[in-house]
């Protein structure tokens, strides 16, 4: 099963008003690239807190941007959220915009309900983020569909919210990220269908345009 966490009991984003305590900007943002592996929605949440006390302007964004890009190199989230807020006239908003979103995907219910429904007719394989033509996944994963393929079964591909890259975000981040998982590229034409938040055989589409200043961002100290 898909397990949903979310940050308020009404299911909605918390937007804070003011900023953390005394914290310094730059404490928090290492805070905040210290905490892989939680929720994608809290790592975001966290995130624009600590953005929130540089500026609210896309320019003075941009540094610390990439910082977490490189801290996080494998979540693809982080990358969506900047692409975003350094295209938006107001990027706070726009980046809370975006953790309302996340928090209320309906991908999880999808997959659920596509495997309660075909049972072990099928095999539905998570993804780690995805582009035009391809998806990054698990290592292994090639040959798990190989074995599908032969069984019989049908093989979905999940595409979560915040994980669908264009193409050059998505070539940077599969780059980075394969640096510290053990992770390959599929065709996506190696899947019968996608399920995302549009629903199963869904159309695969991006969650934000390209960003060139943050498709290679260099190591910041």
């Amino acid at each position: 099963m898909y397990e949903r966490v979310v940050g308020r009991s009404d299911g909605q984003a918390s937007r804070p008003v003011d900023t953390i305590g005394c914290v310094h900007p730059i404490e928090h943002l290492r805070y905040v690239a210290r905490s892989g592996g939680a929720p994608d929605h809290l790592l975001l949440t966290e995130s624009l807190q600590a953005l929130a006390m540089f500026s609210r302007g896309p320019t003075e964004l941009l540094i610390p941007l990439r910082q977490l890009i490189v801290r996080l190199p494998d979540i693809p989230s982080i990358v969506v959220l900047g692409a975003r807020m350094l295209h938006d006239l107001d990027p706070l908003t726009a980046g809370w915009d975006l953790v309302e979103e996340v928090e209320r995907d309906p991908t999880a219910g999808h997959a659920d309900a596509l495997v309660a429904s075909e049972g072990a007719g099928v095999d539905v394989i998570e993804t780690i983020a995805s582009g035009p033509t391809s998806v990054l996944a698990a290592a292994g994963t090639e040959t798990w569909i190989e074995s599908a393929r032969a069984a019989g079964r049908a093989v979905y591909a999940v595409t979560p919210l915040a994980t669908r890259l264009p193409k050059n975000l998505e070539g940077s981040f599969a780059a980075r990220a394969q640096t510290v998982r053990d992770l390959e590229r599929i065709d996506l034409d190696r899947f019968d269908e996608l399920v995302g938040p549009d629903g199963i055989g869904a159309t695969w589409r991006a969650d934000c345009g390209e960003a060139p200043e943050l498709a290679a961002p260099g190591r910041q100290s």
